[in-house]
């Protein structure tokens, strides 16, 4: 337009004069919402979800709204979300699965974190990993060093994948990765652990080293020792059926158990690294959706929502944009009341957005938190929004919508009507 500078700037002039009626910009295709660069500097092949189908996000923007190089950038950003942040464990017990699979076997799958476990009953360690509340046992094998260098070893696997009548296939399968164990380990320090038990496990494609101690010298000393066993193989002494216990110990193995598995009740001490500014960007990312989905395209291109982009895109100031909302002032806590009176999911996840004397900002509630995230969209005038709107995904029932029609799903006549608590004079 004429007066304007850059191209970003009649980008949003035009964007503005059709907030006010002047053009229609549904005619106007492939415009990414973030980065303001069309077909011809960027792809459009893909379509952004709402919210991250790692949790439960179904629904996705119009065909155009985010390019594919965008979605590319957070889709590394949703892997950190699922893996590295605040919602992490919470998403391990209760779901969804990778890619928002509802299937048992899958719900938490991309979020494993190895650790070591404690059995209640038996106060036996393994190595393994929570899916869904339940104890999941990774292959491991179990050193125990006794006096006059004797060795007790143990096997461990889960009979998910390893049935009873194949116990013995998978020990020589297990066996030969043993020995081909390079010294390439997480150690996973549990002091409680006896000073003479070493665990090692293998899950996808990773080692993991459980002992009392986490000094380095564990990842060599194991290398030898695998090494042994793997000679003990060769020479056939390891079939639990024919093993001759005198030439057992001439290798040092006095005790070889076969495969078991635990699936008991555990105490497990889970450890976790969080990127918590990758956590914010995507926290800013849903809102920033949410507001796209429910206002539409020609609204979020306004100038004033550059700073809430920009900082999406690169981290700038990202914690000047995202912060804890403090519960006295969260809605969370009415509206949990309000979803559970009416059969909503209790992990559901919602946003709200209003705007407020000094700009538009979201509350952002994943999995029910009462301590909620508030992101400022915008420090500008915000009344052009209008009433409060925003999404909730009710995950758990595999159904979204919009804030409004929620209100509307919880408030309407066939529904018991929801018993507000009194309020103290």
């Amino acid at each position: 337009m004429k007066g304007c500078k850059s191209a970003t700037e009649c980008l949003h002039c035009v964007a503005d004069f059709a907030i006010q009626g002047g053009v229609d910009m549904e005619k106007t295709k492939n415009l990414c919402i973030y980065t303001n660069k069309d077909d011809t500097q960027a792809h459009f092949k893909n379509q952004e979800h709402i919210i991250p189908a790692c949790i439960g996000g179904m629904k996705k923007l119009p065909k155009g709204y985010v390019s594919d190089e965008v979605n590319t950038l957070f889709s590394g950003l949703e892997l950190k979300l699922a893996r590295n942040s605040p919602i992490t464990l919470v998403r391990m017990f209760v779901g969804p699965g990778k890619r928002g699979s509802h299937n048992p076997k899958r719900r938490g799958g991309a979020s494993k974190i190895v650790s070591v476990m404690q059995s209640d009953e038996t106060g036996e360690y393994s190595l393994g990993y929570m899916r869904v509340g339940v104890p999941i046992t990774i292959d491991q094998i179990h050193m125990v060093y006794l006096e006059g260098g004797k060795r007790q070893i143990s096997f461990c696997f889960d009979t998910e994948t390893v049935d009873e009548d194949h116990f013995q296939e998978r020990v020589a399968e297990w066996i030969h990765e043993l020995t081909e164990f390079d010294g390439q380990a997480t150690i996973l320090q549990k002091k409680e652990m006896p000073e003479n038990e070493v665990i090692l496990g293998k899950e996808s494609g990773r080692w993991y080293l459980a002992a009392s101690t986490d000094k380095e010298a564990l990842k060599e000393e194991s290398m030898k020792e695998l090494r042994l066993l793997g000679a003990a193989n060769e020479k056939g002494l390891l079939n639990a059926s024919n093993a001759d216990a005198q030439v057992n110990e001439s290798f040092g193995i006095v005790d070889l158990q076969m495969p078991h598995k635990g699936r008991n009740h555990v105490t497990s001490d889970i450890r976790q690294e969080i990127d918590l500014y990758a956590y914010y960007r995507v926290v800013a990312k849903i809102a920033f959706n949410c507001l796209a989905e429910v206002r539409g395209w020609e609204y979020v291109m306004q100038q004033k929502f550059d700073p809430v982009r920009e900082a999406i895109l690169t981290g700038k100031d990202i914690e000047q944009m995202v912060m804890m909302q403090g519960k006295e002032n969260s809605h969370a806590d009415v509206l949990n009341k309000l979803e559970h009176a009416k059969g909503f999911g209790v992990w559901r996840h919602m946003i709200c957005i209003t705007w407020v004397p000094n700009g538009l900002v979201a509350e952002v509630m994943l999995y029910g938190e009462t301590n909620s995230m508030v992101v400022v969209l915008s420090r500008e005038d915000g009344h052009d929004f209008g009433e409060m709107d925003g999404y909730v995904c009710d995950w758990e029932n595999r159904r979204e919508m919009r804030f409004l029609d929620y209100l509307g799903e919880i408030t309407r006549e066939d529904c018991e009507p929801y018993e507000w608590d009194e309020v103290e004079e």
